[in-house]
């Protein structure tokens, strides 16, 4: 028995790995500050969710949020190939950018705009607005998903990179759009 080859990594497990790396070198390069980190296991659904997420600096109104989803499905798909084919391997990926800001209409549409700059225009974004409805002078939590409609299998663990770059850039620009309004 081959003792050394006893644990081999899901493609969940190196996905999350290869984004830690990512966005605590940003980090530790002082261009960003980790804020939070989660690492969940549903063990009643044998669903696995990570995500990690960071800020322009500690004034900064504007969190962006890297989650990584992965449900027995894909863990069926990428472990035994043969049952369910290649199609459900890998994981989800979301993008989520919180705001706090006054109500603004227009800075509602600016944001939303400038996530499609960042991310593309082929990716769907959902925009939700919180609001204390007893308190009018209280800001607003703008919060804006990305989804990337597909799974993310092992063989795009490269682009992590470039959306730890995207996320760096969705801070700082939309950042800039906040005090633009204010």
């Amino acid at each position: 028995m081959d003792y050394f080859n006893m644990f081999d990594p899901t493609a969940f497990e190196n996905m999350k790995v290869v984004m830690e790396g990512c966005l605590y070198d940003y980090d530790l390069d002082g261009e960003v500050i980790i804020t939070d980190r989660n690492d969940w296991v549903n063990l009643a659904k044998l669903s696995r969710k990570f995500d990690m997420t960071l800020r322009k600096n500690s004034s900064s109104k504007v969190l962006c949020t890297f989650i990584l989803q992965a449900d027995l499905a894909n863990l069926t798909a990428e472990l035994l190939p043969l049952s369910n084919g290649v199609q459900q391997s890998g994981a989800s990926v979301f993008i989520k950018t919180t705001l706090e800001h006054p109500e603004n209409e227009e800075l509602y549409k600016k944001s939303a705009e400038r996530l499609k700059m960042i991310w593309g225009a082929n990716h769907s974004v959902q925009q939700h607005i919180r609001k204390n409805a007893l308190n009018e002078l209280a800001h607003v939590e703008n919060e804006l998903t990305i989804s990337f409609n597909r799974f993310i299998q092992e063989d795009q663990i490269d682009d992590l990179q470039n959306m730890a770059e995207h996320m760096v850039k969705t801070v700082n620009e939309m950042d800039h759009l906040i005090r633009t309004f204010n």
